[in-house]
């Protein structure tokens, strides 16, 4: 049998598996790495089964994905080697460098070397992608998306837009973006705005996920907490991406002015763009929001 499991492992799904390996739930496997249960189970959890059953030949999921390899290499014996490595270190670092295919065997082993480097190379858990939408086949707008790469890792801009109008795929770019780049940063961050949460409500979910200290006080005045967010943002690489930003504006103003009780927000942006930090705030709108022209690096997508 010859393993065909024909794309690279995100992040995410190495995460799942080795929970799963572990024996850990979705709850637990969420704990421990910041993304979301509801995200694991209905988003990512599904397709990495369906795509682990194509590829070891019978029906695999959570509860059974150990004994599936076991089977396999029982069944594959020349494969046995990297599928125990697999097994056995699977919280382990190290470099495996997968043989050339020049045979049916030879593609077996190096197909399981795969998965063998997938579950023991380490992955960063200061992430949180919070409802991002799973994208994983995103195809065109190359343009926009090294363009905005520049941006972000070359240029270093501390503030990027993407603005256009609603259904054109600015979501979908920020993430395929986003996860595109974050080797380059200790934390990433995706939140989405679209039912206009408060900025104090905003900060309560940053603020003690970058100090990781989940019961850090946070100041009640906004001033006082974007200071506290800076902080953090300064002293660690952090790309934040805030999704929808247009939910913070006076529908139909056209002028980008903020709804009353959200002009905090546009001091937060603002700050942001001004303030010497190591750090990366890309947003997404339908329009500009007030004050932002002269600070930012803008996409229209």
């Amino acid at each position: 049998m010859q393993v065909q499991f024909d794309r690279p492992l995100s992040d995410v799904e190495t995460i799942i598996l080795r929970g799963a390996w572990n024996g850990e739930t979705y709850e637990e496997i969420a704990e421990n790495s910041a993304y979301s249960p509801s995200y694991l189970r209905r988003n990512v959890g599904p397709k990495l089964w369906k795509g682990l059953s194509q590829a070891l030949g019978e029906m695999v999921s959570k509860p059974n994905f150990r004994q599936a390899l076991d089977r396999y290499r029982s069944a594959n014996a020349s494969s046995s080697n990297a599928i125990q490595a697999a097994a056995t270190q699977a919280t382990e670092t190290q470099t495996a460098v997968p043989p050339v295919p020049s045979s049916s065997l030879e593609q077996e082993q190096a197909a399981s070397t795969e998965l063998e480097t997938a579950l023991s190379e380490p992955v960063s858990s200061h992430q949180d992608w919070g409802e991002a939408l799973d994208v994983p086949l995103f195809v065109g707008r190359l343009v926009e998306q090294d363009t905005l790469k520049e941006w972000i890792i070359r240029d270093r801009c501390r503030l990027v837009l993407l603005l256009g109008m609603g259904g054109i795929g600015k979501t979908a770019l920020s993430i395929q973006v986003g996860q595109q780049v974050q080797t380059e940063f200790d934390w990433v961050i995706w939140r989405s705005l679209r039912n206009a949460p408060p900025l104090l409500e905003l900060l309560k979910g940053l603020i003690p996920f970058l100090a990781n200290q989940p019961d850090i006080e946070i100041a009640p005045n906004a001033d006082v907490s974007i200071s506290q967010l800076l902080h953090y943002l300064r002293n660690q690489r952090c790309l934040l991406m805030l999704d929808n930003v247009e939910a913070l504006l006076q529908a139909g103003d056209f002028q980008g002015r903020y709804r009353s009780g959200y002009e905090h927000y546009g001091q937060l942006f603002q700050r942001l763009a001004e303030t010497t930090h190591q750090s990366c705030l890309v947003i997404t709108s339908r329009e500009l929001p007030q004050g932002l022209a002269t600070h930012l690096a803008m996409s229209s997508s």
